[in-house]
């Protein structure tokens, strides 16, 4: 198991990637885990679109990087 967790936003917001140092829409959260225990949080760092799936693929987890809706009506 891994200590670094990538949590996809519902919807991102404009600020400073903390990996490229850019100012970007941020897409992704990278989550560290204890060491040990994998299980407490111990910080976190907001990553842009490029950076996060980068990331990403380091890690080996796929992100997810959109839903789609099915079924949607006005009725």
């Amino acid at each position: 198991m891994n200590a670094f967790k990538i949590v996809t936003f519902q919807n991102p917001s404009y600020k400073k990637c903390e990996s490229c140092e850019r100012v970007k829409d941020i897409f992704y959260r990278c989550e560290m885990l204890d060491a040990k225990t994998q299980t407490m949080l111990c910080g976190s760092f907001d990553l842009c679109n490029i950076c996060g799936e980068n990331f990403a693929d380091i890690i080996g987890q796929k992100v997810v990087k959109e839903r789609k809706v099915g079924g949607f009506s006005f009725d």
